[in-house]
């Protein structure tokens, strides 16, 4: 019965991603567009909004979908194919020059399978000259996989707050990308045994590991964006997804 049961919550989730019926967007012809992720709004809509906001004093637009990665964890390629064809035909229609992403996830597969260049978040605030007090104070943040081989996010986050941050070396994956439940949950409770007090620059390593217990103080852009928020959870979290269609 319960074998079933993930069955048909795989198949609807899947569904979901391929569909995205929340998409949204607020594209200006030949800018660049900011591109938040999946998590990032539904764990923090008042970041992801705030984010935007910032943004559009540089003359950006965003686009709210999702990137394809969960449809090809999950085995479907073609799935997460036909999603990155549907961004891509908006970066067509639009001569979006360059996409900016917050979610280190959406980072790693844009760099390999779009058309322009992929920028993080923090790169792109430094470079446009966003202003920041800067500090020497280093702090300890969980290192996601995507940014575990070149830690080209972190290194754009030392630069824009002028201060060292530790990764978490030693410790896994915090699981969500694993397709084995077993392993997944060893790698979590490792986590919760072993790591310190530490802040997230993925959502879904910050979701994920703040429900289960972790430590987590805090999310890098919602301190660049001047806020202390946490993650949502249960009902709020999947009805976050609606807002940026009130974004407009």
């Amino acid at each position: 019965m319960y074998s079933q049961s993930a069955s048909w919550t795989a198949k609807i989730s899947g569904f979901e991603k391929r569909v995205f019926p929340w998409r949204a967007s607020e594209i200006k012809k030949g800018r660049p567009v900011f591109f938040p992720g999946c998590n990032l709004v539904n764990f923090l809509p008042e970041t992801s909004l705030m984010t935007v906001n910032a943004l559009r004093a540089y003359d950006c637009g965003w686009m709210f979908d999702c990137c394809g990665k969960p449809l090809s964890l999950k085995g479907d390629q073609t799935g997460a194919a036909s999603i990155l064809s549907r961004i891509e035909m908006e970066i067509r229609r639009h001569q979006i020059p360059e996409m900016i992403v917050a979610c280190p996830n959406c980072h790693q597969v844009f760099s390999k399978h779009l058309s322009i260049p992929v920028t993080d978040i923090y790169d792109f605030l430094k470079r446009e000259g966003y202003k920041l007090p800067q500090t020497s104070v280093p702090f300890k943040v969980f290192t996601p996989c995507p940014d575990r081989g070149n830690g080209k996010i972190a290194g754009s986050i030392e630069v824009l707050l002028g201060t060292e941050i530790v990764s978490s070396t030693g410790l896994p994956c915090c699981g969500l990308g694993m397709k084995q439940p077993a392993k997944a949950k060893e790698a979590l409770e490792t986590i919760q045994r072993t790591a310190p007090e530490m802040k997230a620059y993925c959502a879904s390593c910050y979701g994920h590991l703040s429900k289960n217990g972790v430590r987590m103080t805090g999310h890098v852009l919602s301190e660049v964006m001047g806020l202390n928020e946490r993650p949502s959870a249960g009902l709020k979290k999947a009805l976050n997804r609606l807002r940026p269609k009130l974004w407009k």
